[in-house]
Formats: structure tokens, sequence, C-alpha cells
């Protein structure tokens, strides 16, 4: 069993955690594979657009992604952000939703495979 732990904070990604393999034969596991897929992914794109900003431990069967720069997290339009916040918010809100869209396609396609589990902070 996969499992996906995903903590947000102001409804965008915080951080998260995949764990654990598929229950097919390596190779032969599309929901591994899938899974596996989306979650590089997402931490291709954060490393390229917020860098330094973001740790990971990535480990055969273990992907741990977290932001580590809170001001990233704390874009408060009220308070006439600056056009990189602005920009910064609305990146991280397509990655928060490409994320949890993508993980929801594979756990509805092969139910019982994934467990995913989202927090707010």
């Amino acid at each position: 069993m996969i499992t996906v732990n995903i903590t947000l904070k102001q409804n965008l990604l915080h951080s998260f955690t995949v764990t654990g393999h598929g229950e097919f034969p390596a190779g032969k596991d599309i929901v591994c594979a899938g899974v596996s897929s989306i979650s590089q992914t997402i931490l291709g794109i954060l490393l390229e657009y917020f860098g330094k900003n973001i740790n990971y431990i990535k480990e055969k069967g273990f992907l741990k992604v977290e932001i580590v720069n809170a001001e990233i997290l704390n874009v408060d339009t009220s308070n006439s952000p600056t056009p990189d916040q602005k920009k910064s918010k609305i990146v991280l809100e397509v990655i928060t939703r490409t994320f949890l869209i993508g993980l929801n396609y594979i756990s509805n396609s092969r139910p019982g495979s994934i467990t995913i589990t989202v927090k707010e902070l």
C-alpha cells in the first residue's frame, strides 16, 4: 500500500510524504509508477521555482518534501503583496491543486491501493 500524507498551510502545499510500494511486482505496478511520477514532478517543479526553500529526502519507497521558507506560504493579499509574492502564491496554488487532483485520479482508478491524508496547519 502507498501512503501519501500532505500538509497544507492556508490551503497551500507545505509538505508531503510518500511511503510504501504498490501491491504488484516491480515494473508492473502502475499505481506506484503513477504516484512516483506525480510526486517527483511536484518535487521538480518546487525545486525549479523555489530552489533553496525546499528540503527533501528521497530514498527507495520514501519521499519527504517540505517548504522551509515560511514567507512563501504567508502571502497576505490584503497587505499589498509584491508582484513576486503574488506570482509565488499563484504557482503554489497550481502546484497544490495539480498534486491533489493527480493523486485523487490515481486513487479513484485503483481503490484501496493508495491512502491520501490531507491536514491543514
